[in-house]
Protein backbone atom coordinates (compact mmCIF):
# COMPACT_ATOMS: atom_id res chain seq x y z
CA UNK A 1 0.00 0.00 0.00
CA UNK A 2 1.43 3.36 -0.90
CA UNK A 3 1.78 6.15 1.65
CA UNK A 4 -0.91 8.42 0.17
CA UNK A 5 -3.53 5.65 0.06
CA UNK A 6 -2.64 4.57 3.61
CA UNK A 7 -2.93 8.14 4.87
CA UNK A 8 -6.31 8.58 3.14
CA UNK A 9 -7.59 5.31 4.59
CA UNK A 10 -6.40 6.28 8.07
CA UNK A 11 -8.04 9.72 7.89
CA UNK A 12 -11.28 8.26 6.55
CA UNK A 13 -11.38 5.68 9.34
CA UNK A 14 -10.68 8.33 11.99
CA UNK A 15 -13.42 10.56 10.58
CA UNK A 16 -15.92 7.68 10.62
CA UNK A 17 -15.07 6.77 14.22
CA UNK A 18 -15.35 10.39 15.37
CA UNK A 19 -18.61 10.87 13.47
CA UNK A 20 -20.07 7.70 14.97
CA UNK A 21 -19.10 8.87 18.46
CA UNK A 22 -20.75 12.25 17.93
CA UNK A 23 -23.93 10.70 16.52
CA UNK A 24 -24.28 8.16 19.33
CA UNK A 25 -23.45 10.77 21.94
CA UNK A 26 -26.02 13.15 20.49
CA UNK A 27 -28.62 10.38 20.39
CA UNK A 28 -27.84 9.35 23.96
CA UNK A 29 -28.06 12.88 25.31
CA UNK A 30 -31.42 13.96 23.86
CA UNK A 31 -33.53 12.94 26.83
CA UNK A 32 -31.20 13.83 29.69
CA UNK A 33 -31.08 16.86 31.94
CA UNK A 34 -27.33 17.44 32.21
CA UNK A 35 -25.86 18.71 35.47
CA UNK A 36 -22.24 19.47 36.24
CA UNK A 37 -20.81 19.08 39.75
CA UNK A 38 -17.83 21.40 40.08
CA UNK A 39 -15.43 18.91 41.68
CA UNK A 40 -14.93 15.17 41.30
CA UNK A 41 -13.62 14.76 44.85
CA UNK A 42 -16.78 16.30 46.34
CA UNK A 43 -18.93 13.68 44.63
CA UNK A 44 -16.51 10.90 45.54
CA UNK A 45 -16.42 12.02 49.21
CA UNK A 46 -20.22 11.94 49.39
CA UNK A 47 -20.13 8.23 48.57
CA UNK A 48 -17.05 7.43 50.69
CA UNK A 49 -18.48 9.14 53.79
CA UNK A 50 -21.41 6.73 53.60
CA UNK A 51 -19.18 3.68 53.30
CA UNK A 52 -19.84 3.36 49.57
CA UNK A 53 -17.55 3.20 46.57
CA UNK A 54 -18.15 5.90 43.95
CA UNK A 55 -18.58 4.37 40.52
CA UNK A 56 -18.41 6.43 37.35
CA UNK A 57 -20.84 5.36 34.65
CA UNK A 58 -23.36 4.23 37.27
CA UNK A 59 -27.14 4.60 37.35
CA UNK A 60 -29.39 4.84 40.41
CA UNK A 61 -33.03 5.62 41.16
CA UNK A 62 -33.84 8.30 43.74
CA UNK A 63 -37.26 9.12 45.20
CA UNK A 64 -37.55 12.90 45.54
CA UNK A 65 -40.72 12.67 47.65
CA UNK A 66 -39.31 10.19 50.18
CA UNK A 67 -35.72 11.50 49.93
CA UNK A 68 -34.62 7.91 49.44
CA UNK A 69 -32.05 6.19 47.20
CA UNK A 70 -33.60 2.96 46.02
CA UNK A 71 -31.57 -0.15 46.58
CA UNK A 72 -30.77 -2.21 43.52
CA UNK A 73 -33.51 -4.71 44.45
CA UNK A 74 -36.10 -1.95 44.97
CA UNK A 75 -35.21 -0.35 41.65
CA UNK A 76 -35.30 -3.70 39.81
CA UNK A 77 -38.70 -4.52 41.29
CA UNK A 78 -40.13 -1.19 40.02
CA UNK A 79 -38.40 -1.34 36.63
CA UNK A 80 -37.17 -4.86 35.79
CA UNK A 81 -36.08 -3.67 32.35
CA UNK A 82 -33.34 -1.64 34.07
CA UNK A 83 -31.99 -4.56 36.10
CA UNK A 84 -29.00 -5.16 33.81
CA UNK A 85 -28.25 -1.46 33.52
CA UNK A 86 -28.45 -0.01 37.03
CA UNK A 87 -25.57 -0.26 39.48
CA UNK A 88 -25.76 -2.71 42.36
CA UNK A 89 -23.97 -1.16 45.33
CA UNK A 90 -23.73 -2.93 48.64
CA UNK A 91 -24.24 0.06 50.86
CA UNK A 92 -27.09 2.34 51.82
CA UNK A 93 -26.95 5.85 50.39
CA UNK A 94 -28.75 8.67 52.15
CA UNK A 95 -29.28 12.29 51.14
CA UNK A 96 -32.03 14.86 51.38
CA UNK A 97 -33.18 16.52 48.17
CA UNK A 98 -31.32 19.65 49.27
CA UNK A 99 -28.08 17.71 49.88
CA UNK A 100 -28.43 15.95 46.53
CA UNK A 101 -29.09 19.26 44.76
CA UNK A 102 -25.94 20.76 46.29
CA UNK A 103 -23.89 17.66 45.46
CA UNK A 104 -24.77 17.60 41.78
CA UNK A 105 -24.89 21.40 41.40
CA UNK A 106 -28.53 21.85 40.44
CA UNK A 107 -30.77 24.61 41.72
CA UNK A 108 -33.83 22.41 42.08
CA UNK A 109 -35.49 19.40 40.55
CA UNK A 110 -38.36 20.17 38.18
CA UNK A 111 -40.47 17.20 39.20
CA UNK A 112 -41.40 14.94 42.09
CA UNK A 113 -41.36 11.17 42.53
CA UNK A 114 -38.69 8.89 41.12
CA UNK A 115 -35.81 10.13 38.99
CA UNK A 116 -32.95 8.30 37.31
CA UNK A 117 -29.51 9.58 38.31
CA UNK A 118 -26.62 8.60 36.05
CA UNK A 119 -23.16 9.50 37.35
CA UNK A 120 -21.20 9.82 34.13
CA UNK A 121 -17.45 9.61 33.70
CA UNK A 122 -15.59 12.77 34.77
CA UNK A 123 -14.66 15.12 31.94
CA UNK A 124 -12.06 17.80 31.44
CA UNK A 125 -12.92 21.44 30.74
CA UNK A 126 -13.27 20.68 27.03
CA UNK A 127 -15.85 17.97 27.72
CA UNK A 128 -13.53 15.08 26.86
CA UNK A 129 -13.68 11.75 28.65
CA UNK A 130 -12.68 9.45 25.81
CA UNK A 131 -9.03 9.08 26.77
CA UNK A 132 -9.96 7.04 29.85
CA UNK A 133 -11.48 4.23 27.77
CA UNK A 134 -10.11 1.20 26.04
CA UNK A 135 -12.18 0.24 22.99
CA UNK A 136 -14.06 -2.45 24.96
CA UNK A 137 -14.76 -0.07 27.81
CA UNK A 138 -15.99 2.58 25.39
CA UNK A 139 -18.40 0.10 23.82
CA UNK A 140 -19.77 -0.99 27.22
CA UNK A 141 -20.09 2.64 28.34
CA UNK A 142 -21.94 3.62 25.18
CA UNK A 143 -24.24 0.58 25.36
CA UNK A 144 -25.21 1.36 28.97
CA UNK A 145 -25.81 5.02 28.17
CA UNK A 146 -27.88 4.11 25.10
CA UNK A 147 -30.04 1.65 27.09
CA UNK A 148 -30.66 4.23 29.81
CA UNK A 149 -31.36 6.91 27.20
CA UNK A 150 -34.09 4.75 25.69
CA UNK A 151 -35.83 4.48 29.08
CA UNK A 152 -38.51 7.17 28.98
CA UNK A 153 -40.60 6.38 32.06
CA UNK A 154 -38.73 8.66 34.47
CA UNK A 155 -36.99 12.04 34.36
CA UNK A 156 -33.26 11.43 33.85
CA UNK A 157 -30.30 13.39 35.17
CA UNK A 158 -26.89 12.86 33.63
CA UNK A 159 -24.40 13.98 36.27
CA UNK A 160 -21.10 14.86 34.61
CA UNK A 161 -18.43 15.70 37.19
CA UNK A 162 -15.44 17.85 36.43
CA UNK A 163 -12.01 16.24 36.64
CA UNK A 164 -11.05 18.91 39.18
CA UNK A 165 -10.09 17.00 42.31
CA UNK A 166 -9.74 13.66 40.50
CA UNK A 167 -6.71 11.77 41.75
CA UNK A 168 -5.52 9.27 39.11
CA UNK A 169 -5.44 5.72 40.45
Amino acid sequence: MNFKLGKTLLLTTMFMVLSYGQVTSAHASESWERVYPERFDTVEQFFLQQGCQFYQGAGYLYDLDQEHWLTFDEAASHYPELENTLTDVECELSASVEELSQLINIESFKESGLVLLYFDVARDAGGDNRNVFTSGMLENYQNRLDRLSEFEELPKYRIIPSRVGLVPQ
